[in-house]
């Protein structure tokens, strides 16, 4: 890259500032010369007009009386005012009456012009613009501006008796006024150059001095930060901005693993709280339990119930194994290997979820589309849809709708549960896996922790969002997965 595109912006900003006011300064120029071709010809055709109303007033007496030395002293005094010093000074070059007859009756040139000579016969010029003299009298002046000509002309009528007054003026008029503009655009931007080159170092350097001190205190926040920075700077930018913008990207690099280690820091905190709460309550419910469950052993050995009776303590072994169970996933250390998720699993969780639904006065409705079984353990993932329903039923108003449905695909158990509560706040949704994170004064908020923690496990995914007035968590557990 060129060397003026990567030094350092103390050089930089100057050497750019007096380009940008070269360039500007140039531009300004070129636009006012290519507008003064137009404006000199207003300024001449205004000139023309003063020159006319102030001959008019002598002139017209002069011929009337055949007065015809009163008449050309009214025209020779315009050419006899100079201007010394002023060559860009708008002046006439001649001025001429001529009659109806296109005749030359007056002249400020005389000796070049004399009377009653034809008006054709003077100059070529003249010649040519005979057939454009105006034939009525009007308060305007009729500009002649023929190509290839050394002179362009303004005539209007100016007696009853058809004389024409011709004003010309020298096309050099615009050179000259080119010539003035050039001249003083040059002085002038040199003045502004001159003038500026100063302010801009200056103020390059004091821009540029700041970022380098800013740069190196950046740096300074650690050892050697120059092998850390991010990728994404130009490697070809060697100025203060470039250094600048290496270290605030090593900067945010550090800040954000910092922050990243800060929450892993936190989480582990409070999985540890949540794992020593787990272990206490793992201690006190295991001895009851196993005596539950060898006392339902003993009663299906030895007992004598009808059909009912035994679905009935089927169905609370179930959920007696169920809650065994549940210690090891809030331990997060659930292994659980038994029997597959079949139908009566998903009819389990109506009978068991509907009770609870019906005290709410709750419209609880379970659809699945499932094979007699399916290659996943039942323990977790019963105690996913129990979680998640529960957490629905208390989310949902009375007289509310909670829904349940379970589909097996080949690779994939789906898990949609729904309730038509309050939307969750944006502002809770980041956290809403997180443990204790509920608001509620019925539940610790763990529900849905260890709801995550079993489908981690699984490998699976579990979402939440919004459909029409229905909040839904799915879940999508990959079948055959290592529980």
């Amino acid at each position: 890259m060129m060397p003026q595109f990567t030094s350092s912006l103390r050089y930089r900003l100057p050497l750019w500032g007096v380009l940008l006011i070269a360039v500007t300064t140039l531009a300004i120029s070129l636009a006012l010369m290519a507008d003064i071709r137009g404006r000199v010809r207003d300024n001449i055709a205004a000139n023309a007009m003063v020159v006319v109303k102030s001959v008019e007033a002598r002139l017209l007496p002069a011929l009337a009386n055949d007065d015809v030395w009163m008449a050309y002293q009214s025209l020779a005094w315009l050419m006899e005012i100079s201007h010394p010093g002023r060559p860009a000074t708008i002046h006439p070059h001649n001025l001429l009456v001529v009659d109806e007859n296109r005749r030359i009756v007056v002249s400020a040139r005389p000796k070049q012009f004399p009377m009653f000579m034809a008006l054709q016969d003077a100059t070529s010029e003249y010649a040519r613009i005979v057939p454009l003299l105006p034939k009525k009298s009007s308060l305007w002046l009729t500009e002649i501006d023929l190509p290839d000509t050394e002179y362009f002309y303004f005539a209007r009528r100016i007696g009853p008796d058809g004389s024409t007054l011709i004003v010309s003026y020298p096309r050099q008029v615009i050179a000259e006024r080119f010539s003035a503009i050039v001249g003083r655009s040059v002085v002038t931007g040199g003045l502004v150059l001159l003038l500026l080159l100063p302010f801009s170092w200056y103020w390059g350097r004091k821009i540029s001095l700041p970022l380098v001190d800013i740069a190196e205190r950046i740096r300074a926040l650690a050892g050697d930060p120059l092998s850390k920075v991010s990728a994404a700077a130009d490697r070809h930018q060697q100025d203060e901005v470039a250094q600048l913008y290496d270290a605030y990207m090593w900067m945010q690099t550090e800040l954000e693993g910092k922050k990243l280690l800060q929450d892993q820091v936190v989480r582990a905190e409070r999985l540890a709280a949540v794992g020593q709460l787990a272990a206490g309550v793992a201690h006190e419910i295991n001895n009851p339990l196993s005596g539950m469950l060898t006392a339902i052993d003993t009663l299906k050995e030895y007992g004598q119930g009808d059909f009912r009776t035994m679905k009935t303590i089927g169905l609370l072994e179930r959920g007696l194994v169920q809650i065994k169970e549940i210690v090891g996933a809030i331990l997060v250390q659930a292994n659980v290997k038994g029997r597959l998720l079949g139908r009566d699993d998903i009819e389990d969780i109506r009978v068991l979820i509907k009770l609870q639904a019906d005290k709410k006065q709750v419209n609880f409705v379970v659809t699945h589309e499932m094979p007699a079984s399916v290659p996943i353990a039942a323990t977790v993932a019963r105690q996913v849809m129990i979680n998640l329903l529960l957490n629905a039923l208390q989310a949902a108003p009375e007289q509310g709708r909670v829904t349940l449905h379970v589909v097996a695909g080949d690779a994939l158990l789906e898990i949609l549960v729904c309730n038509n509560g309050e939307p969750i706040p944006p502002e809770r949704l980041p956290g809403i896996f997180e443990p204790f994170a509920s608001k509620s004064r019925t539940g610790l908020g763990l529900g849905l922790w260890v709801t995550y923690q079993i489908v981690s496990q699984l490998q699976g995914r579990i979402q939440v969002e919004r459909q029409a007035e229905l909040t839904c968590f799915s879940v999508n557990l990959p079948l055959g997965a290592p529980p």
